[in-house]
């Protein structure tokens, strides 16, 4: 078995199924779950909660600071942010551009140890390459999906707005991985996920 090369620590994984392991226990710890509590003031003025909205984001700095979508922030009562070793944080709303449904929260970094996503160049992406996909779908974090690309700089309109220069990709996308990180072998952040076309 030494001589034909068997190693006791691959388990029989594949050299794509090692690569995989490896970038999701890498970048892991940089996507963290977020659940929030939505308000609509036109509603007896928020004096009766609406039920909770789960989504995913993604550390880009060690001061706390996390990009997520939009839509998973807005109107929100209060945001929770859940890193991945499973501590709970209060995040508040820094900045955001509904344009592009993007929105940057922080949470108080104290004493946290954050790990900010490396970033890469989505403008490099080609057609056929493997991604992968860590999010919070359903509210079951840490969730990976692999997938190809797709397509790269598709237009859609999502609701009264269209979206443009996006990336299609064909990896399990849920309700909840909005927000959440693609990247790739070079353990880079990529893409940020953003919406699902599904009947």
């Amino acid at each position: 078995l030494v001589a034909g090369g068997w190693s006791p620590g691959a388990f029989g994984h594949t050299r794509d199924e090692l690569v995989t392991i490896g970038v999701y226990e890498q970048v892991a710890s940089s996507v963290v779950n977020i659940t929030t509590a939505p308000c609509d003031p036109e509603f007896f003025f928020c004096s009766i909660p609406a039920e909770a909205v789960s989504g995913s984001g993604i550390i880009l700095r060690e001061d706390g600071t996390i990009v997520t979508n939009h839509h998973v922030v807005a109107n929100a009562d209060s945001i929770q942010v859940i890193l991945a070793d499973g501590r709970r944080k209060q995040a508040t709303l820094v900045a955001s551009s509904p344009e592009n449904d993007m929105a940057i929260i922080r949470i108080d970094a104290a004493g946290a140890h954050l790990t900010p996503m490396v970033l890469g160049d989505s403008d490099r992406l080609r057609v056929g390459e493997k991604v992968l996909a860590i999010g919070n779908p359903f509210g079951l974090g840490q969730t990976l999906s692999v997938g190809v690309v797709s397509m790269t700089d598709r237009s859609i309109r999502n609701g009264g707005m269209v979206l443009r220069n996006l990336i299609q990709i064909s990896a399990a996308i849920n309700p909840g991985n909005s927000g959440g990180a693609l990247g790739h072998s070079a353990v880079q952040l990529l893409v940020m996920k953003t919406v699902v076309l599904s009947p």
